[in-house]
């Protein structure tokens, strides 16, 4: 029996190097620290922490039965098609994402123009303001002249 899930035989596959306790296919696989480990197509290795007493293992998956090589593979079929899935949706994220940057940088152009619109109308407030005291300086001038002849 598996010393985890007490339900499944357990693998000789699996047993530990440090501790000599052994798991089930199915408590390998999920366990966190699991992983497949290809090399090339006749050197496949299973990688796990013992739950037990944490120590690193790697087994060759050619001693595995038949059976026990196909769970590994479902595990990791599920686990591609999990990570596909992801892909699919980060890669239409990202597309959303460049749509919504383009949009934005249309809008920060329109404000930047209209910013400088705002800013040379202000100047030509400016100019004017300036131009209205300097008239409005020799107007007094001329009142002053006029109230002193008088």
């Amino acid at each position: 029996m598996c010393y985890i899930c007490y339900n499944n035989n357990y693998t000789i596959n699996l047993k530990c190097t440090e501790c000599l306790q052994c798991i089930c296919i199915e408590c390998c696989n999920n366990l966190e620290s699991r992983r497949t480990i290809i090399i090339d197509d006749k050197l496949i290795n299973i990688k796990y922490k013992c739950p037990f007493c944490r120590k690193e293992n790697i087994k060759n998956i050619k001693k595995f039965e038949k059976d026990e090589i196909e769970i590994c593979y479902l595990k990791n079929l599920k686990n591609y098609i999990e990570l596909y899935n992801l892909n699919i949706n980060n890669e239409n994220e990202i597309l959303f994402l460049n749509s919504n940057n383009e949009i934005l940088k249309e809008l920060i152009i329109a404000k930047d123009n209209e910013i400088y619109k705002q800013r040379k109308t202000i100047k030509n407030l400016i100019n004017i303001n300036k131009n209205n005291m300097i008239n409005y300086d020799i107007l007094l001038e001329h009142y002053k002249k006029y109230i002193k002849i008088l």
